[in-house]
């Protein structure tokens, strides 16, 4: 098992590069070169002339919202997502004026942004003995003391409380130091066959979850500073369709009709965060992207698990 690097950048900011971990050949180890992405301007545009609607949750009504992108955690007293600063941002959705397709000229955008194209045949392998495994802790396959599922708008997203302060941590690969667990968030679109915001050569699938972590011992009141602190770590698996449900993941699905409403939240009954996002060793691809959404900073670590799970079409729909 080896690592592969995606990375637009030359070798002298190979800190920088992308990377993924697959199951190599006898040619892959002869092609460890570097290969150069398609530019911004290009990757960008890909993806809102073919994209631009995908990640508009189906359950939900059509409506623009003000992202609020303090740090959403769980207030104990009655489940609702709490923050510690109320940070608004312009209005925006994947639709009309103020979609993807507006958002470069509205937000300061650089040449490291996400979501991306993964072309797996344009990578450079790095050997696992360099250190590739990534470390889930013994958390993720705990049952949490609480969790609920929040409604944003333009999307579903997770939130477990472990208590006394504790949380999941993942480390290794490429990950400076540990990260620990904040939230995880599902993405899905007008389709079953298109809702991730990553692609793999191309090809899309059903759902998209990111998780998001934060390094530990580390508190930052938004998204934004934990990004320009480089402190933003995202885990995103990709669900395919399968022909049968996905167990794991019933309590999510049957959950949902109590959060139709926007910023609608609700508890769930706890289950081990390993049920939607199981861990992994290799298999998966490493960049330094940005936020998907405005205001698009960059300076996210993504690690892509490029394995699909399934999940089927009742429960995607």
């Amino acid at each position: 098992m080896q690592i592969e690097d995606l990375s637009q950048d030359n070798a002298a900011e190979q800190e920088d590069n992308e990377q993924v971990v697959h199951e190599p050949s006898d040619a892959d180890n002869d092609q460890n070169e570097e290969q150069q992405q398609p530019t911004v301007g290009e990757e960008r545009q890909s993806r809102y002339n073919l994209r631009q609607d995908v990640r508009r949750p189906k359950k939900f009504d059509d409506y623009e919202h003000d992202l609020d992108i303090g740090l959403l955690a769980l207030d104990h007293q009655d489940g609702e997502p709490n923050t510690c600063e109320n940070k608004t941002i312009q209005p925006y959705s994947y639709n009309g004026p103020n979609g993807p397709s507006h958002w470069k000229q509205q937000y300061r955008t650089g040449s490291r942004q996400s979501p991306i194209n993964i072309s797996l045949c344009n990578a450079v392998t790095v050997p696992v003995e360099s250190g590739a495994h990534i470390l889930f802790s013994e958390q993720y396959n705990l049952i949490p003391k609480e969790m609920c599922i929040y409604n944003d708008g333009n999307s579903v997203t997770l939130y477990a409380n472990f208590g006394n302060g504790s949380r999941p941590e993942v480390s290794g690969g490429p990950c400076d130091e540990s990260y620990e667990f904040l939230n995880a968030c599902f993405r899905w679109g007008p389709n079953d066959y298109e809702g991730s915001e990553h692609t793999v050569d191309c090809g899309s699938y059903a759902m998209e979850l990111q998780a998001i972590h934060v390094k530990g011992g580390r508190t930052y009141c938004t998204l934004n500073q934990a990004v320009e602190d480089n402190a933003l770590l995202i885990i995103s698996y990709l669900y395919q369709i399968s022909p049968v449900d996905n167990p794991y993941i019933n309590h999510l699905t049957s959950t949902l009709p109590r959060i139709s409403a926007l910023h609608k939240c609700c508890q769930m009954e706890p289950v081990p965060l390993s049920f939607f996002m199981p861990p992994f060793v290799s298999k998966y691809v490493s960049y330094c992207g940005s936020l998907t959404f405005p205001p698009c900073t960059e300076g996210v670590r993504w690690i892509v698990q490029t394995e699909p799970l399934g999940i089927s079409i009742t429960q995607v729909r």
